[in-house]
């Protein structure tokens, strides 16, 4: 919370800029958040896929809760929450995200196996832009794999996102 508060990283010391990462982490280029943060003060603060906000068991006397909060908790779980539920799943949790994380920018780096989430990502953006007016950045890429896009052209489009931001 101090870190928080006092607008600093454990890792950076000041930061510029609080990126919300729209979905899965890039595997495939690791290295690009050290990047960020040294070349423009930008830190990823949280990523939709391991975001977990699930619900808590309110009533462990009653089986028929139970399983209904075993359910919801399982509609929680990463892949599950965000991309194959309703579309207002992924809505809460990211608008929860911007707010719980004093967010300044987002960027969806989309994997390109991820088609559902692809489905969704148009309605996701547009919420963050009109509730939040965020500048957002949409790339693909294959988080596993970096032989789909060198880690130099993902870093490449990043860095003109940053770019106009300054």
């Amino acid at each position: 919370q101090f870190l928080v508060s006092n607008n600093m990283s454990a890792a950076l010391g000041t930061e510029k800029y609080r990126i919300f990462w729209m979905q899965n982490m890039l595997w495939s280029n690791i290295k690009l958040l050290s990047w960020l943060e040294k070349e423009y003060g930008a830190v990823v603060v949280m990523e939709a896929f391991g975001y977990q906000k699930g619900p808590v068991f309110e009533n462990p006397d009653d089986l028929d809760r139970i399983f209904y909060d075993l359910a919801r908790k399982t509609l929680a779980l990463p892949m599950i929450h965000g991309a194959s539920g309703p579309i207002e799943n992924y809505l809460e949790v990211s608008e929860q995200i911007i707010k719980d994380y004093q967010v300044d920018l987002a960027m969806f780096v989309g994997h390109v196996s991820c088609k559902h989430t692809w489905a969704v990502s148009k309605l996701v953006k547009d919420m963050v832009r009109e509730k939040f007016d965020l500048p957002t950045l949409t790339i693909d890429v294959d988080a596993i794999d970096s032989r789909y896009k060198k880690p130099e052209e993902t870093q490449a489009i990043i860095s003109e996102f940053m770019e106009t931001l300054a």
